[in-house]
């Protein structure tokens, strides 16, 4: 992940620490249940980054946070009384 990317992530999701990777869930939850962010998509000017810790995403275009939404297969797991 560069650099740029997660700072501009600090900047909009405050609640938790961030780091990247996929942790195993009790280092996860040692470590302040940070999000978790993983490189999913890479294009020539986008990419795409989800985070395993709370389920989000997020899309940059040329260095610039584009958008952060929560994952759509979170939700949908969420709303089935999944795990």
């Amino acid at each position: 992940m560069k650099k740029i990317h997660l700072q501009q992530l600090k900047k909009r999701l405050r609640d938790f620490p961030h780091t990247t990777g996929d942790p195993v869930y009790k280092e996860w939850r040692k470590a302040g249940m940070p999000y978790c962010w993983v490189e999913e998509l890479e294009g020539k000017r986008a990419v795409v980054y989800y985070d395993t810790g709370h389920g989000y995403v997020a899309l940059f275009e040329d260095d610039k946070l584009i958008t952060i939404s929560e994952a759509f297969c979170f939700n949908l797991l969420e709303q089935e009384g999944g795990e």
